[in-house]
């Protein structure tokens, strides 16, 4: 006759299972943090740097976003507010000696509001993806991403608008792909 076994019971219960899963997925994500945050550390320094260049330079007592702008060079543009409580843009290079930094208070410019409608009521048909600051030509703009649809086909264009007066500078379309 055979000898009959009593099995016995796995040491891998569901529960612990769902443990080790969870440990897991946790390990895995405090990696991910980690090397998100090594990989962004030297521009958020960058950033922070300019942020206080900003601060001295253009007399900010806060700043509330900055980003790089690139087209024919980086730009590092500031928003802030200075000491009488007014709104401040500050563009500058991340190379102090490559220009002087150059300060619009936010009432000498056009808003974004006036752009936009200046640009939908010559193009209504256009879908406006972005408007931001931007560099050209060695002054302030502001950059409007659109597209428009011309005979079921998407052409997205690069509009170019003066800072100080709103002015049009140029166009740039994209070639379809």
């Amino acid at each position: 006759m055979r000898a009959s076994r009593r099995k016995r019971p796995s040491s891998m219960t569901p529960a612990r299972i769902a443990a080790v899963v969870i440990a897991s997925i946790v390990v895995l994500l405090i990696g991910a943090n980690g090397y998100y945050r090594y990989v962004q550390a030297p521009m958020w320094n960058d950033q922070t740097k300019l942020e206080e260049q900003a601060m001295k330079i253009a007399g900010l007592q806060e700043t509330s976003d900055s980003y790089t702008y690139v087209w024919d060079d980086t730009i590092w543009i500031v928003e802030g507010k200075d000491k009488q409580g007014d709104e401040v843009y500050v563009w500058l290079y991340e190379n102090p000696n490559a220009m002087q930094p150059v300060i619009r208070k936010v009432k000498d410019g056009v808003t974004k509001e006036q752009l936009k409608e200046k640009l939908l009521s010559s193009k209504p048909d256009a879908n406006l993806e972005h408007i931001k600051l931007g560099w050209k030509d060695n002054e302030p703009v502001w950059e409007l991403f659109y597209s428009r649809d011309q005979s079921g086909t998407d052409f997205y264009y690069y509009d170019f608008y003066r800072y100080s007066d709103g002015g049009f500078i140029i166009t740039y379309s994209l070639p379809k792909q």
